[in-house]
């Protein structure tokens, strides 16, 4: 439990400072750790959500073997399969940059580009950035 409740600090701090610093840090293996920190702990609901988390950040840090297996996780743990289907999309466009480029970006052609997942949904919401910290 202490394992969990540091490293929910860790992304907690830098989810702060992404906030009133503009400094944004994916945290992949971190946020892996947190995972199987919960699954022991035995929060499976919030280790779900955070699989889709950590296979997002690995995409942020060019990890595809990383990611696939983070959102291989997150399906086996009964993540949201839209937030799933969304990541999963944007994986195989980042899998097979040839091919992407030769779709055209729209939101007809590309959705899970122009939609905001779920799990970031909370992140950018207008309430959220009324309780961001204010310096």
């Amino acid at each position: 439990m202490s394992a969990a409740y540091q490293l929910e600090a860790v992304v907690s701090d830098a989810d702060t400072r992404e906030r009133s610093e503009g400094y944004f840090q994916p945290l992949p293996e971190i946020k892996s750790l947190l995972v199987k920190a919960l699954l022991e702990s035995g929060d499976r609901a919030k280790a779900s959500e955070l699989s889709v988390a950590a296979a997002l950040a690995y995409l942020d840090a060019d990890a595809l073997t990383e990611s696939r297996g983070a959102l291989d996780q997150a399906r086996s743990l009964g993540a949201s399969p839209t937030d799933i289907a969304q990541v999963r999309e944007i994986w195989q466009a980042r899998s097979a940059p040839g091919k992407a480029y030769q779709t055209p970006m729209t939101p007809a052609k590309l959705p899970a580009l122009f939609r905001i997942l779920a799990l970031l949904d909370k992140r950018f919401s207008p309430d959220a950035s009324r309780s961001a910290p204010t310096q």
